[in-house]
C-alpha cells in the first residue's frame, strides 16, 4: 500500500500478501527439488512408456514375443534425446515449469521433436523397417500423455502446497513511478516467477522537495532486509549518472542482485551484454547473428543436407514437373527476385503453381479460392511443395535450409516502411522454412499485425541460433504442414 505522501520520505507499493520467509524459502526448495528431479522423470516415463506399448501391442495385440533387445536399445536411446531436446527448449527453468500452459506446449513439440529424430535416425541407417509401427505410435501416444501428466501434477502439488502464491524471485523497483506499470507488466508476462514486492518513487513529494539518493538507499536497505528480497531494479531516469552511481554505492551492503534499467535506450536485441573498458561500461547492442564460427557450420549443414534432400527428393519433384507440364501451359519453374542475405536481390526457384507471372512492383498475395492458382498448384501450395526447387537454392549458396523466408521484393519494400526491424531479417540468407513458419506463421499476410508476428520470430530465430536448434526446426516443419490450414 502507499505511504501517506504527505509525510516527508518516497511513496512505497507494498505487496498486500507478504509471506512468511521461512515460508518462502521453503516453497523455493520444493520447486527446485521438483525440477531437479524432473531431466530423470522424464528419461524414466519416455523409457518405460516404449516398454510398455511393446507389450501392449505385442503381448495383446499381435500374440507374439515381446523382443527385449530391441525396445531397451530404443527406449534408452529416445529417453536421452528427450531429456536432451527438453533441456534444449528450456522446459527445466523455474520459468517454464511456472508458466504452466506454455510449459506443456513446449513438452509436447520436444517429444514431437525426439520422436522425428528417431525416425529419421531410422531412415538413414536403414533399420526403421525393423520395429513395429504399432509400437511406435502406441509410444508416442503413451509418453506424450506421461510427460505432460508429470508436469500437470508437480504444478498442481506445487500449486497445493503454496495456495498457489509462489514466487522464485522478490522483486524491488526503484525509481520514477512513470515506469513502474510498464516494467510490470512485461515482468509479469516474461518471468511467472518474479513477484513484484515494493515500488520505491524516488521522485518529487507533495511538497515539492526531493529526498537524497542517501534518504531512499536506507528506505530500501530497510524494506529488503525485513522482507528477504531477491533482487533490486533501478529504473534510470535521473537527470544526474552520480545520482545512480551514489544509489549503488548505498545498495552495495545488501546481498542481493542490482540491476540498472534504461528505459531511454530501447534495444531491441537479445544479445546485450556489458563489458567494462577503463572503468567504464561499454553495451554491445547488436552482434553478427551466426556467431565466430556459425557461418562455417551453417554453410556445411547447407551444403550437406541440401544435397541429401535434393537426391532424396528428385523422383518427386521430376513427376511434379510432369504434373505441372500437364496440367496448364507454360514453365514449370517460376522465378522472382526476393531480398537475400544483406539485402541482395537473389532469383528463388518455385514450381509455377499459377496461370500468371508476378515480379514487378505490385505482386498480389494468394488468397482463398485465388482464381489464379492451378489446379495441381492448389495442391503443391497446400503442401508447400511448390518451395522444393529451393533446394537449388541452398545448394548454390543463396539461401539456406532454415532462416526468415524470403519474400517478393514488392512485399518487401512495403513492409520495410511500416514495420520497425523488418529488414533486420536479412542479417542472415533466407531459408525454405523457419522458426515463423512451424509456429503456423505462414500462407496470407493481410494485416500488418501477421507480418510483425513473422518478423518477431524470425528476429528471435537469428539471436538464439544454433545448429540443433536449425535441427528441431527441420523436424517440425513436416507436422507444421500437416496440420496448417492457412497456406492457399
Amino acid at each position: 500500500m502507499h505511504g501517506n505522501v504527505s509525510e516527508p520520505g518516497p511513496r512505497v507499493a507494498l505487496n498486500l500478501q507478504k509471506r512468511k520467509s521461512s515460508n518462502h524459502r521453503g516453497h523455493i526448495r520444493a520447486l527446485r527439488l521438483i525440477i531437479d528431479s524432473l531431466p530423470l522423470i522424464d528419461g524414466v516415463v519416455v523409457f518405460s512408456s516404449a516398454i510398455l506399448a511393446e507389450i501392449i501391442y505385442k503381448s495383446l495385440v499381435l500374440s507374439s514375443l515381446v523382443d527385449w533387445g530391441q525396445i531397451v536399445g530404443l527406449a534408452g536411446l529416445g529417453a536421452i534425446l528427450a531429456v536432451m531436446i527438453f533441456q534444449f527448449l528450456g522446459t527445466y527453468s523455474e520459468a517454464s515449469f511456472l508458466g504452466r500452459i506454455r510449459d506443456v506446449r513446449r513438452v509436447i513439440w520436444g517429444w514431437i521433436a525426439v520422436f522425428g529424430v528417431l525416425v529419421g535416425i531410422g531412415f538413414l541407417t536403414k533399420t526403421s523397417a525393423e520395429f513395429s509401427r504399432g509400437v511406435s505410435i502406441l509410444w508416442l501416444f503413451i509418453a506424450a500423455f506421461g510427460l505432460v501428466g508429470v508436469r500437470l501434477s508437480g504444478q498442481q502439488f506445487l500449486n497445493a502446497l503454496t495456495r498457489g502464491q509462489i514466487s522464485v524471485r522478490r522483486l524491488v523497483l526503484v525509481g520514477i513511478p512513470d515506469e513502474f506499470q510498464r516494467f510490470k507488466n512485461q515482468i509479469i508476462q516474461l518471468h511467472p516467477e518474479v513477484s513484484v514486492d515494493a515500488e520505491f518513487d524516488v521522485g518529487k513529494r507533495v511538497d515539492g522537495t526531493t529526498d537524497s539518493m542517501k534518504e531512499v538507499a536506507e528506505r530500501v536497505i530497510q524494506f529488503s532486509r525485513h522482507n528477504q528480497v531477491d533482487e533490486i531494479l533501478i529504473i534510470s531516469g535521473f537527470s544526474e549518472v552520480n545520482e545512480v552511481r551514489l544509489l549503488v554505492d548505498e545498495l552495495a551492503v545488501l546481498p542481493v542482485l542490482c540491476r540498472i534499467a534504461l528505459p531511454s535506450l530501447q534495444v531491441h536485441s537479445r544479445n546485450v551484454r556489458v563489458e567494462i573498458l577503463e572503468g567504464s561500461p561499454v553495451l554491445t547492442v547488436l552482434t553478427p547473428p551466426l556467431g565466430d564460427w556459425g557461418w562455417l557450420a551453417k554453410l556445411i549443414e547447407d551444403r550437406l543436407l541440401g544435397l541429401f534432400f535434393l537426391a532424396a527428393l528428385a523422383l518427386p519433384m521430376l513427376c511434379i514437373a510432369i504434373a505441372i507440364k500437364l496440367d496448364s501451359p507454360g514453365r514449370v519453374l517460376f522465378r522472382q527476385r526476393r531480398h537475400g542475405f544483406n539485402n541482395e536481390i537473389i532469383q528463388v526457384l518455385k514450381f509455377r503453381t499459377m496461370t500468371v507471372w508476378e515480379d514487378g512492383a505490385i505482386v498480389s498475395q494468394a488468397t482463398r479460392h485465388d482464381p489464379r492458382v492451378t489446379r495441381v498448384g492448389r495442391f503443391l501450395r497446400r503442401w508447400s511443395l511448390d518451395e522444393l526447387p529451393q533446394l537449388l537454392n541452398v545448394v548454390k549458396g543463396d539461401m539456406s535450409l532454415v532462416g526468415p523466408r524470403p519474400h517478393a521484393v514488392a512485399h518487401n519494400e512495403h513492409y520495410d516502411k511500416v514495420i520497425a526491424r523488418y529488414a533486420a531479417r536479412h542479417r542472415v540468407k533466407p531459408g525454405i522454412t523457419g522458426l515463423a513458419q512451424i509456429r503456423g506463421l505462414r500462407g496470407e499476410t493481410d494485416t500488418a499485425d501477421k507480418m510483425v508476428a513473422r518478423t518477431a520470430a524470425d528476429i528471435e530465430y537469428m539471436e538464439t541460433w544454433s545448429i540443433w536448434r536449425d535441427l528441431c526446426i527441420l523436424f517440425m516443419t513436416v507436422p507444421s504442414v500437416l496440420f496448417n490450414r492457412n497456406v492457399y
